[in-house]
């Protein structure tokens, strides 16, 4: 079933500037962007290329950045994904990448709880997809405001708590909260397998409502996503 996106979010011009079209193997689909065909990879088989949550994280790039904009993309991928999150929407010489690993060779080896004093007020857009479900405190991703300009934006992509092939929660990805601690210290205290995080609208809500403005919620695919923009006292 195709996800309705609310127009609130992302502009229903916006939105119709990218359509998807999916290849019979189901391994590789081809995105048209404002009239030009650009050819992705394809990491899982969807029902429909609109279940795929990279197509929403797309129509977001698009309607909140632009290529004047100095961007700071968190986690780094590996080729050919590295691409697929970003298509065309932004500038080569605006985008930089920061990872804690340096085996992915991003252009700054750097924790997002703890990010260099030197990227301070350096950037008019964080991405954070998908990211935020291995931090062992969530939280603790609120540091990488300060390197938001005055006015800046951030875009998070986090997994769902429900999939959206239906699933019911799985003890795996537990749905965080604060009282549960770290990653570290909820895996000991289960008698069970534990992987990472998982979000609701309540997770997005206590991790965002607080500390940014114009903040803005919505769920596509197994992802739940935010963009918001920074408040003066961050």
């Amino acid at each position: 079933m195709k996800h309705e996106i609310s127009q609130q979010f992302i502009p229903l011009e916006n939105q119709q500037k990218i359509h998807a079209d999916i290849f019979m193997d189901r391994i590789t689909a081809k995105i048209i962007i404002n009239g030009n065909w650009t050819k992705v990879s394809r990491k899982e088989s969807c029902n429909n290329f609109l279940e795929d949550p990279r197509y929403f994280w797309w129509n977001m790039l698009n309607t909140h950045t632009s290529n004047d904009n100095k961007i700071l993309n968190i986690g780094t991928c590996s080729p050919p994904s590295r691409r697929d999150e970003t298509i065309t929407f932004i500038a080569p010489d605006s985008y930089t990448e920061m990872d804690i690993n340096k085996k992915k060779s991003p252009d700054i080896v750097g924790d997002v709880t703890n990010p260099p004093e030197s990227l301070s007020a350096s950037f008019d857009r964080v991405l954070f997809f998908g990211v935020l479900p291995f931090l062992d405190n969530p939280a603790n991703y609120l540091n990488i405001s300060k390197v938001l300009k005055p006015g800046g934006k951030i875009l998070i992509g986090a997994a769902a708590s429900d999939s959206y092939r239906g699933f019911e929660q799985d003890s795996r990805f537990p749905i965080w909260r604060p009282d549960k601690g770290s990653l570290t210290q909820y895996k000991k205290q289960m008698n069970q397998p534990v992987l990472r995080w998982s979000f609701d609208l309540k997770s997005f809500e206590l991790l965002f409502s607080d500390y940014w403005k114009n903040i803005k919620y919505e769920k596509a695919g197994h992802c739940w996503f935010a963009v918001g923009e920074k408040n003066e006292n961050l």
